[in-house]
């Protein structure tokens, strides 16, 4: 990728996202509907991404979205900004999570944070998960990112780094290949 971003146009048929449901589950949601490898969806939907990869990679993915990733995504989805930024781990900002650091250009102070060594408060290139939850419904929930999530309040399991049933690292960030599983079945 050379990171050009094109502004995106209003896209015909985007699935909503599910309540609390994360930002990579649904992009990952999106590109299983299209059924194209995630980092064509997030070209697809306008997110400004990284230069210098190969492949499609989004700046601050899951984290907090740039005014480019913002507009593009409401150009393309009709989803509004509230919608968009409940899905990201920066909507912990000006909670019991202290955010703090230099803040960078287009990005806001919580996000800056994050460059930081020491950022335990989330995860933010994987997820951890409930087996059953997602059995049920196979949406991966925001929370599940915080670094104090541990224990499924629904089905009182411990949540797990790893799903044995599936043959992938619990991660909502790790599949930008076209060999993605759909993460949700309609």
């Amino acid at each position: 990728m050379d990171g050009v971003w094109k502004v995106p146009r209003r896209l015909p048929s985007v699935p909503l996202p599910a309540p609390g449901e994360a930002f990579p589950s649904w992009l990952h949601c999106v590109a299983a509907d299209w059924q194209i490898p995630p980092g064509r969806a997030a070209q697809v939907l306008g997110l400004e991404c990284q230069p210098g990869y190969r492949a499609a990679r989004p700046m601050w993915f899951g984290v907090s979205l740039t005014q480019r990733s913002l507009q593009g995504l409401m150009t393309a989805t009709g989803l509004d900004e509230r919608a968009l930024g409940a899905m990201q781990l920066s909507r912990y900002a000006d909670t019991a999570l202290e955010f703090f650091g230099r803040e960078l250009p287009d990005q806001p102070r919580e996000v800056a944070s994050l460059r930081r060594p020491h950022r335990e408060w989330a995860l933010t290139t994987s997820s951890r998960a409930c087996p059953n939850c997602l059995a049920a419904l196979p949406v991966w929930p925001v929370w599940w990112r915080l670094g104090i999530a541990a224990v499924c309040p629904e089905h009182r399991v411990l949540l797990v780094d790893v799903c044995s049933w599936w043959t992938c690292a619990a991660s909502a960030t790790d599949a930008w290949a076209p060999a993605t599983p759909a993460i949700r079945g309609d």
